[in-house]
């Protein structure tokens, strides 16, 4: 039993294929840049002086502040 696989269909349709692949890789270094801010903004609050951004919600966690609003 053999199979041939038939490429020409996807091959018609290339550009819209690579078009495909830059949004998803670019929807991934947006997230990953928003990620990496919020991150940031958060261990900093962690760290801050003011006692409203450094508590946590309950005595076992180490989360922040916005922890206190989910």
């Amino acid at each position: 039993m053999s199979y041939h696989f038939n490429f020409a269909p996807i091959l018609a349709q290339w550009p819209l294929l690579l078009s495909g692949i830059g949004l998803g890789l670019l929807l991934a270094l947006v997230s990953i840049a928003i990620g990496s801010l919020l991150g940031l903004a958060v261990a900093f609050a962690t760290r801050a002086p003011s006692r409203w951004l450094a508590t946590s919600p309950s005595p076992g966690s180490r989360s922040c502040a916005i922890c206190r609003f989910w």
